[in-house]
C-alpha cells in the first residue's frame, strides 16, 4: 500500500482501489483518478464525474449532451467476486461487499454476483443486501439459482 496525495488529499492506495476516509473506492487505473471522467454510452460523450463514496450511493450524474443519467446506463453484464472463501471474518466479508458494491457502480454493469458459501457469511450478507435494497443502493436481490451460496443483487434497470 502506498500513501498519495491527489490534489491536496491523501488516499491510501490498496490496488485497484484506493482509501480515502476509510471509504474504498474502485479504479481502473490512476489515469481515471487523474481525468474523472465518465463516457456517456448513449452518446459518446465525456462526463466529468467526482470519486464514488458508499454514502452517495446511487449516484447521480447527467450527461450534458443528452441529459441521461451516465450512472444508471450499463452493459447489461455482471461482476462476480468471492467475498467468503479466503479466510474472512464477517466483517471482512461485509467490507468486500461495500467494495463489490462500488466497483459494481464505479463500472456499466447490470447486476453483481457474490460468492458467499452457506454460512454465518451468507446470513449477514443477505441482512446488508436487504438494507442496501431499503436504502436504494441496490434495486433487488436474490439466491443465484441453482447455486443457493451465491447472491445476486441488481443495481440497474437496464
Amino acid at each position: 500500500m502506498r500513501l498519495l496525495n491527489i490534489q491536496g488529499n491523501f488516499w491510501l492506495r490498496s490496488w485497484p482501489f484506493l482509501l480515502y476516509n476509510n471509504r474504498p473506492i474502485a479504479i481502473q487505473s490512476m489515469d481515471c483518478m487523474k481525468a474523472q471522467q465518465r463516457q456517456c454510452l448513449n452518446c459518446g460523450m465525456a462526463v466529468a464525474i467526482t470519486p464514488l463514496h458508499l454514502d452517495e450511493i446511487p449516484p447521480r450524474q447527467v450527461c450534458v449532451k443528452c441529459d441521461d443519467d451516465v450512472y444508471q446506463q450499463s452493459m447489461g453484464t455482471c461482476l462476480t467476486q468471492d467475498i467468503a472463501h479466503q479466510h474472512e471474518t464477517i466483517a471482512k466479508a461485509l467490507q468486500k461487499l461495500d467494495v463489490v458494491l462500488l466497483s459494481a457502480w464505479s463500472g456499466y454493469y447490470k447486476e453483481f454476483r457474490v460468492i458467499v458459501g452457506g454460512g454465518q457469511i451468507r446470513q449477514q450478507v443477505l441482512g446488508q443486501l436487504h438494507h442496501y435494497q431499503q436504502q436504494g443502493k441496490i434495486l433487488s436481490y436474490q439466491e443465484a439459482n441453482p447455486n443457493h451460496g451465491a447472491l445476486i443483487a441488481v443495481i440497474r434497470k437496464t
